[in-house]
């Protein structure tokens, strides 16, 4: 909540100039450490295997530790989803002759269809795992999200005293606490942004 409120004044106060100033190397970084730190994150869920563990490197030992208990259902789902993707992205580079009609039509639909490819295997997997969780099956092979509560949370200021253990800490007194990160976070969090925009602004020049 208080780096989105530093984020905000730093727009009403056209401070984004500050931003000009990175280095390339630094963004290209910043990129580079986002796209692993994700994939490491995220390689628990592809094997299906359960931990704990935070952190890229940390989650990297636990799985290496953990390895024979992965999930097969876990592993071809997902295996199946990442090579579909793949597979979707590269729909645009077929030839089409485009002097016709019909041929604009074609490379027009395989360009939709490749940018929606994130929402289709969403929907796609959402639809096997419904009719599998309701064919009567024991188990279904692969994890689900379970129940999500329906509707939208209420709406109040994310301002709450802290509790460890038996002691209340004042929300203002953490705040006292954060010290420079107030700053230093907001602005970390906007160079991972700005990182990722340059390099998809780069790649598709």
């Amino acid at each position: 909540f208080l780096a989105g409120v530093v984020e905000l004044l730093m727009g009403i106060f056209k401070l984004g100039f500050l931003v000009s100033f990175i280095p390339i190397p630094v963004t290209s970084a910043f990129t580079s450490a986002t796209s692993i730190i994700i994939i490491g994150t995220q390689l628990k869920h592809l094997f299906g295997i359960p931990s704990n563990a935070r952190g890229f490197f940390q989650t990297v030992y636990s799985l290496s530790a953990k390895i024979t208990q992965f999930s097969a259902g876990d592993l071809v789902l997902g295996g199946i989803a990442i090579g579909f993707l793949l597979a979707l992205r590269q729909i645009t580079k077929i030839p089409v002759k485009e002097d016709t009609a019909g041929g604009r039509f074609l490379k027009k639909f395989l360009w939709y269809v490749s940018l929606s490819r994130n929402a289709l295997i969403v929907l796609i997997t959402s639809t096997v795992a419904y009719r599998w969780s309701n064919s009567g099956e024991d188990e279904v092979p692969f994890k689900l999200s379970g129940h999500v509560k329906a509707g939208i949370p209420g709406f109040e200021l994310p301002i709450h005293n802290v509790h460890v253990g038996n002691e209340t800490i004042p929300y203002f007194e953490v705040v006292k606490d954060l010290g420079s990160s107030l700053i230093l976070v907001p602005l970390v969090a906007i160079l991972a942004n700005v990182s990722i925009a340059k390099a998809f602004s780069k790649s598709s020049q």
